[in-house]
């Protein structure tokens, strides 16, 4: 099939966007997938090369929109490539939610929200040397790009590749037991997130690259105190009780960090992101209607109607 590549995206100059890049193989999302279609990119050494953005905006992408390199549970991932600036002729991607997925339209623009928000926690985290020195864990913050065509009209996040892609946690606290130390480091920070933010947020979801000297992370979601104030995934207060439900304390967890009072679970483990209104989430509306899991046998999804989604 022919590649159809649709207009050019800038990146507005002066626009801060940390930058990451994707990996050869592995997962997106909690599913399998091809992270760039075997491409080796440039700047895949250290996570230094990829998160120091400085003169780096100011960049013009295309993206071919016959070429998927990866779906996760909720987006597709397309290849791109940089045309102009600092990374001209480097690989990017361009994500954008899959067809028959229910999204509010402003998902993509709290996503990028939400992303900022993290990375001041991370920052926080990163200073206060709980984790060791060599696991330094850096953040991307996509650009949100629409694209005309004849074809269709397209919104996207956009971001550079990344690689060595890991699935750390999600949303509903999945998270790999015994795994090493660096998935032991992502569950700290997600813990570390709600303490730093005196129990307003937990950074999870969390994915990324591993290297020789840390993580870039990619595409996290924020569980905050009012469901859907960063994007589908935000699933609210119950989010973060469920979340520390399955959560487990490890060797780079404080004792003094805070935990909620409800720990009780409320939503099914899922390993991929859990969004609003799919795949037997509720919409946010109706989240007040749930009850501890423990408390009742298994719910069917269909007791939810379409008229609860979005």
């Amino acid at each position: 099939m022919a590649e159809r590549a649709l207009q050019q995206i800038a990146v507005d100059e002066g626009e801060w966007a940390l930058q990451a890049c994707v990996q050869s193989t592995g997962s997106v999302g909690g599913h399998s997938g091809d992270g760039c279609g075997g491409v080796t990119t440039a700047r895949t050494d250290t996570t230094d090369k990829y998160a120091n953005t400085a003169g780096e905006t100011g960049s013009a992408a295309t993206v071919y929109a016959d070429r998927i390199i990866a779906q996760g549970a909720f987006k597709d991932v397309y290849k791109g490539v940089y045309t102009s600036g600092s990374r001209r002729g480097e690989e990017c991607v361009f994500k954008k939610f899959r067809p028959g997925i229910r999204a509010g339209s402003d998902w993509f623009d709290k996503e990028v929200a939400g992303a900022q928000r993290a990375a001041g926690l991370i920052d926080r985290f990163n200073k206060e040397g709980t984790a060791p020195r060599r696991v330094k864990v850096r953040i991307n913050i996509p650009s949100v790009r629409e694209t005309r065509s004849t074809y269709t009209n397209d919104t996207w996040l956009v971001e550079p590749l990344i690689h060595n892609w890991t699935k750390f946690n999600s949303n509903t606290g999945y998270f790999k037991r015994d795994a090493g130390e660096v998935h032991d480091v992502m569950q700290a920070l997600s813990h570390f997130s709600y303490h730093a933010s005196s129990g307003q947020f937990v950074v999870c979801d969390l994915q990324g690259g591993v290297y020789r000297d840390g993580v870039i992370l990619s595409d996290p979601i924020i569980l905050s105190r009012q469901p859907e104030s960063y994007g589908g995934g935000d699933l609210g207060p119950k989010g973060i009780s469920t979340f520390f439900s399955r959560h487990r304390c490890n060797r780079f967890c404080m004792d003094s960090w805070q935990m909620p009072r409800d720990t009780n679970c409320y939503f099914q483990q899922q390993e991929g992101s859990s969004l609003l209104g799919n795949y037997g989430i509720p919409h946010k509306r109706y989240l007040y209607q749930l009850v501890p899991m423990d408390a009742f046998a298994e719910e069917d999804e269909d007791d939810y109607s379409d008229d609860d989604y979005y």
